[in-house]
């Protein structure tokens, strides 16, 4: 994985920022949520755990699941790394 895709997937998918005026003085205090890549994995794991996972792997199912999750995040990720295309782009 390119470290550009790594930074990327590191991202917070959502973030949350509270304010706190205690003795008249701001201070922002941030809340992080699932990096990106662990969002994608879970998603990709949703959908391999729905199609069905074969039997005779070699593993259990939920390292199969789990393993190929993060593959496939990753290959997103890596994607998604490459230079933005437009959306009119063909």
């Amino acid at each position: 994985m390119t470290e550009k895709a790594k930074k990327l997937g590191n991202e917070p998918i959502d973030s949350t920022v509270f304010e706190d005026y205690s003795n008249d003085v701001q201070v922002l205090q941030f809340q992080r949520g699932l990096s990106k890549r662990e969002y994608f994995s879970s998603m990709a794991m949703k959908g391999i755990i729905t199609a069905g996972i074969p039997n005779g792997i070699g593993c259990s199912k939920q390292e199969y699941a789990a393993h190929w999750g993060v593959e496939y995040a990753d290959a997103l990720l890596e994607e998604l790394s490459k230079t933005e295309r437009s959306w009119n782009e063909n």
